[in-house]
């Protein structure tokens, strides 16, 4: 059959080949046992790693890559929802990828399947050795079927009135209704007036196929909680929580597996990071325990650390940068942190809002730990972003980042830690929010280095000039955004109120300790 089909094909034409298979997966596995949400779930899915053309050689596909939302678009449409007289909701697509069909630009391409053997017709069976199937739907597995559902899904959100907020994929606001938008692969998260996100999603469902909508419970494997707090100054606010206490625990459980045992050996510790130093930090005797088997619980505990644990960045950060020269000390730093976070499991995230947006402004933290890396010597930046108002904060995002080549001084490092806030997080965040609060939304951008500000607002740095070759900054950029932009200011924030402090340090247990209480008093955030 596929011999057939090969000589079928005319000039010009290509043809794939592949298999269908059928796999079964737990979905919400980190969920207790008996939960509602923990399910097995099966599905018959493409194999995109084996696909061959008609001259039997790798396919070529057209890289429709997909781009769904981000953890900072969720948390946006989060505050967004908060809003006086605004609800959040949400809805599953039902199937999603088979919801398009597979059509490929140019129809020069056919794409054909092999079925499991159980699930050929009975008249296959006797006819044909080889037989092939062509392929109709967006099935999951394939390059291109991701590109294929965003595409689709777009079209419909497009026909409902909806416009993608340029730079934010996958987000998308609604001008007249003023209804913000959020699709992750096949989970929708909608935030605006009531009545307007009612008719919306009605108007979405008559062309996709989605779920019953229902006010925001999970969403990017977080727990999402709506209640509402009195202030200090007797303010009622909307607050929501955001909880992966299942997934810390099962962070957990992942470590005690890896080192084998169960968790009594863990004991209650104040913070992520030892006393003592790393006595090898250049890592010349990689004689550690878990260097072949750190990744798997690092880069499953560094999920949680992005989406709610913001305390444990730096913690996870460190440590990530050492994979590849894993020593003993590394173990005993990793049993740490495990330490840390089966104490804190039940630490939540929380932001509140009670102010309307044009009262609020976006509000950029920057810090860095001039040469904190023992090994290299490089710095590491720390930046934090969140909504800010009179009674309203509500975190967007925060990250911790190596700087990719050595700074000379605490202000360069600053310097470096700022244009990568600004670049990566605030300007972004920024047009996201000119959109949604339908005028100039203000960036209030805080730093507790007055040298460096000093260079930000003259332009100048006459002991700086291998910046742009070293850490490609440009000052002159910097110095463009802090004074040219009329909505774009930089101040002056005390060290003792720098919230990205706790980004970039390893503290001992005293200051760590004030951090915290700093970060729930200040800003209400409860870790």
């Amino acid at each position: 059959m596929v011999n057939g089909l090969l000589t079928h094909q005319g000039e010009g034409k290509v043809a794939h080949v592949g298999w269908i298979f059928g796999i079964a997966t737990i979905k919400n596995e980190e969920l207790p046992d008996g939960h509602n949400d923990k399910k097995y779930k099966g599905r018959f899915v493409f194999q995109g790693s084996n696909v061959r053309d008609q001259d039997n050689h790798n396919a070529i596909f057209q890289e429709l890559s997909s781009s769904p939302a981000g953890m900072e678009a969720s948390k946006l449409v989060d505050m967004f929802g908060l809003l006086l007289g605004h609800e959040l909701s949400q809805s599953d697509a039902v199937q999603a990828y088979l919801q398009a069909l597979f059509e490929v630009s140019g129809g020069n391409t056919e794409t054909w399947v092999r079925l499991p053997k159980a699930f050929w017709p009975k008249h296959w069976r006797a006819k044909y050795k080889d037989p092939v199937c062509p392929l109709r739907l967006a099935l999951y597995g394939h390059p291109d079927s991701g590109g294929l559902w965003e595409r689709h899904c777009t079209k419909a959100v497009s026909a409902a009135g909806f416009k993608e907020i340029t730079g934010w994929p996958s987000l998308f606001h609604h001008e007249t209704l003023n209804v913000v938008l959020l699709i992750y692969v096949d989970d929708f998260k909608m935030a605006g007036p009531a009545a307007s996100t009612k008719k919306l999603w009605s108007v979405l469902r008559k062309s996709l196929d989605l779920e019953d909508p229902h006010p925001l419970d999970r969403c990017l494997g977080c727990h999402h909680q709506e209640s509402t707090a009195t202030l200090d100054n007797g303010t009622v606010a909307r607050v929501i929580s955001y909880d992966m206490t299942d997934f810390v625990r099962s962070c957990v459980d992942r470590y005690t597996e890896v080192a084998g045992g169960d968790t009594g050996y863990l004991k209650t510790v104040p913070t992520p990071f030892l006393s003592e130093p790393d006595p090898d930090p250049a890592g010349e005797n990689a004689d550690g325990r878990f260097g072949d088997k750190a990744a798997s619980v690092l880069m499953k505990i560094l999920y949680a650390a992005r989406m709610v644990r913001f305390d444990l960045l730096k913690a996870i950060q460190a440590l990530a940068c050492r994979i590849h020269r894993w020593t003993s000390w590394c173990d005993k730093a990793l049993c740490r942190r495990l330490c840390y976070l089966y104490s804190s499991d039940s630490d939540v995230l929380t932001g509140y809002v009670a102010d309307p947006l044009g009262k609020t402004q976006l509000r950029c933290y920057a810090d860095a730990d001039f040469a904190g890396c023992k090994a290299t010597y490089k710095s590491t930046s720390g930046m934090y972003a969140c909504v800010r108002g009179r009674n309203t904060m509500s975190p967007l995002a925060a990250r911790c980042i190596n700087q990719s080549s050595v700074s000379h001084s605490t202000p360069e490092a600053e310097i470096v830690a700022a244009d990568a806030a600004v670049r990566l997080l605030g300007i972004p965040l920024l047009d996201a929010l000119d959109v949604l609060n339908r005028s100039p939304y203000i960036m209030d951008f805080r730093e507790d280095n007055q040298t460096m500000m000093s260079v930000c607002k003259t332009g100048r740095n006459p002991t700086m000039k291998q910046l742009t070759r070293t850490h490609g900054v440009s000052i002159a950029w910097l110095h463009e955004v802090f004074t040219l932009y009329p909505n774009i200011f930089i101040t002056w924030q005390e060290t003792t109120g720098q919230t990205a402090n706790i980004l970039t340090k390893s503290l001992d247990p005293t200051p760590w300790k004030r951090e915290r209480q700093m970060l729930e008093k200040k800003y209400y955030i409860i870790f």
